[in-house]
């Protein structure tokens, strides 16, 4: 892991990830790094899947993806030690890495930033046109089934000045990737409707390999 000049941000090697892991005979899917750095925030980077191998497809509103049953190259994590007994915010960082850099990004939902280079098919987050726009019903269609939006994003309210919307969660708390380090310290928040079943469908595709 690596220590961004001019922030606080942890950032795992993703790049020596597999080669580290291969040397004990495994092939991971996540890899967590803790460090003793005093960078205290952590990141997480999405899987790119080896899409010679296996795949399963699944249908986001009109995109078409698919979920590797291997990774080429893991989805990786670096945490700083001081925040390793944070369930949530591993569970967070989770997110991130767990999903696919280039058929599907769990992004974070604590801002309204967009991540391009990420962000190719996000699964959790989508924009409206124009702010002030309404939050619209429906949020997505995934493999069939509708799940609908958020309209108060877990009630925290969305900022008059944001585009993102959200897809409707699961319990009145905050969703997990709407949990920042600062918030992180409960134990109740869940993943979303879709965001939940979009994971579910793609690790019980890699587990079953």
């Amino acid at each position: 892991m690596q220590e961004l000049t001019g922030s606080s941000v942890l950032e795992p090697r993703q790049d020596r990830h597999q080669a580290f892991v291969s040397d004990y005979g495994e092939t991971a899917d996540v890899a967590f790094a803790i460090s003793s750095s005093h960078h205290a925030t952590a990141s997480g980077w999405p899987t790119e899947d080896d899409h010679t191998s296996p795949g399963q497809t699944y249908d986001l509103d009109d995109f078409t993806g698919t979920h590797g049953r291997v990774p080429l190259v893991p989805g990786s994590i670096a945490i700083p030690r001081a925040l390793s007994s944070f369930g949530l915010l591993v569970l967070h960082e989770f997110g991130h890495a767990a999903s696919s850099i280039l058929f599907g990004f769990v992004a974070d939902l604590y801002n309204d930033n967009v991540e391009p280079q990420l962000e190719i098919v996000p699964i959790n987050r989508k924009r409206r046109d124009n702010v002030g726009d309404p939050v619209p019903a429906e949020f997505a269609v995934l493999d069939g089934k509708t799940y609908m939006s958020d309209p108060n994003r877990d009630g925290l309210g969305y900022p008059a000045d944001w585009l993102s919307y959200h897809p409707v969660l699961r319990s009145t708390l905050p969703n997990i990737m709407d949990l920042s380090r600062e918030s992180a310290t409960g134990e109740q928040s869940l993943f979303d409707e879709v965001t939940e079943q979009w994971f579910r469908d793609r690790l019980l595709w890699k587990i079953d390999r």
